[in-house]
């Protein structure tokens, strides 16, 4: 038996896992301590699934993970997807309620794929008839930060995303997904299959606000933004100063 037997770890990637330097690899050690020693340990991330496969601290999970914000859980050791969570209406659906509002972007992420984006671009209108399946997540990238407040501001008084999870995983960016596939769902989702465990979930911005409150343990890290931090039971270093092996070292002084 392992000390860290029954506990789950779900972190989030940017600003949490990640604050640059030699952040990953002071936090893949400690990660690597808390599996081989019992512990779960993944990602639940707005990342896509094909990102993680291509950075360094790939290898350290061994548990299956959330991507698209939640929209996706997939298992990298079978090669397998466990769920998907759509959003409700075609792409064509989105551009004329966009349109409605003469919003102009910096970027799009259009995402369906399990490793790819659909297509990246300043402007819907040329793929709108394009694209008739449902999507995974949809992200808007603006200039400022008021731009995209104000983007997110007028969506989400918006009737037609009533069935949508409208979230900021960056302060110039706004992301759409199914209300079902949140990260908060996918923490939960990866707890069920796993069996008996304690869920951790630690995060740092908008949109990991639902994965701490769905977590047993919800953790912000030291630099995570104050609607996080009021949302969670601790609160740890902040990202450049090692969050993940922080939490682990209070996990393990509290066994």
């Amino acid at each position: 038996m392992g000390k860290f037997d029954g506990y789950l770890i779900c972190s989030d990637l940017d600003g949490t896992f990640y604050g640059g330097g030699d952040t990953i690899d002071v936090n893949s050690k400690a990660v690597k301590y808390f599996t081989e020693n019992g512990g779960k340990f993944t990602f639940v991330t707005g990342r896509t699934a094909s990102y993680l496969p291509e950075q360094p601290f790939f290898g350290i999970m061994n548990a299956p993970a959330g991507v698209f914000n939640g929209g996706m859980i997939y298992d990298y050791r079978n090669k397998k997807i466990l769920r998907e969570s759509r959003l409700e209406f075609k792409l064509g659906e989105f551009v004329d309620i966009v349109n409605c509002g003469r919003f102009e972007f910096a970027g799009v992420g259009i995402y369906n794929e399990c490793f790819s984006p659909w297509q990246r671009g300043n402007r819907f209108d040329e793929y709108a008839d394009l694209f008739s399946m449902k999507m995974l997540k949809i992200v808007c990238a603006f200039d400022t930060v008021e731009k995209a407040d104000e983007f997110k501001c007028f969506a989400t008084g918006n009737e037609f995303f009533k069935n949508t999870f409208i979230s900021k995983s960056w302060a110039m960016g706004v992301e759409f997904n199914s209300t079902a596939g949140t990260k908060g769902h996918a923490v939960d989702f990866i707890k069920k299959h796993l069996g008996s465990h304690t869920s951790i979930g630690i995060g740092d911005f908008e949109n990991d606000i639902n994965l701490v409150e769905y977590a047993d343990i919800g953790v912000a890290t030291g630099n995570a933004v104050e609607a996080v931090k009021n949302a969670v039971d601790l609160i740890v270093k902040d990202c450049k100063n090692y969050a993940i092996k922080d939490l682990i070292e209070i996990i393990e002084s509290r066994l």
